[in-house]
């Protein structure tokens, strides 16, 4: 059973991901669950923006993300960090996290599927760890899900924590739902991502718990 709420996901939850700096964070609509395993799982609407000064010395916010963000705690701590980034060849992002001090060809992960690294670049801490628990079924649903609804995504393990945000604006918003109630092309990319959502979430889960004893 979900349980749908009026707030959001806190900023403390969404920075331990890594995925951008920003000057000011919102989030609602928070839809809180329980996937197998009995792994408990947040899902809301995220807003980040940064401050802009134009020429004339006016101040506006300019978004940098907007969508959903889905924070699961895994069953089993990996002790590593996984990124799953799609911006190829720009890994600014790296240089503000610790973890990723070492030269960048130590952290890019090489896998045997050329139809998902066209998708994500990954970049892991341990590379046995990171290949042993992307499966063919896990990357294949990924490359599939990503074909058919065109947005992009991102995808954080980081200890047993795992995070995915999708970059699909505010589409899940409750106005936007009613707005679109007889739009079933709408309907069915909301359908798509929560059910992507819950099935990458439990495949993961199940995959640690094969690697990790």
């Amino acid at each position: 059973m979900y349980i749908a709420q009026i707030y959001g996901i806190s900023s403390t939850i969404y920075n331990k991901a890594g995925f951008e700096k920003y000057d000011r964070y919102s989030s609602q609509d928070l839809i809180k669950g329980t996937l197998e395993s009995n792994t408990p799982f947040n899902l809301a609407e995220i807003l980040t923006q940064k401050k802009v000064q134009d020429d004339e010395g006016h101040i506006y916010y300019q978004n940098i993300f907007s969508g959903l963000f889905i924070d699961a705690k895994l069953p089993k701590n990996i002790n590593s960090t996984i990124y799953f980034k799609k911006d190829k060849g720009n890994n600014s992002f790296l240089n503000k996290i610790p973890l990723f001090n070492s030269p960048l060809n130590k952290m890019k992960i090489e896998l045997d599927s050329p139809e998902f690294e066209e998708v994500f670049d990954v970049f892991s801490d341990n590379r046995m760890l990171t290949m042993q628990i992307l499966s063919v079924d896990i990357m294949q649903m990924i490359v599939e899900f990503k074909q058919e609804m065109k947005f992009d995504f991102e995808i954080t393990i980081k200890e047993n924590d795992l995070f995915i945000r999708f970059k699909c604006g505010q589409m899940f918003e409750n106005g936007n739902i009613m707005e679109e109630a007889l739009n079933k092309e709408r309907l069915y990319r909301y359908y798509k991502t929560l059910e992507f959502s819950l099935k990458l979430s439990s495949m993961l889960i199940r995959s640690i718990n094969d690697v990790i004893l």
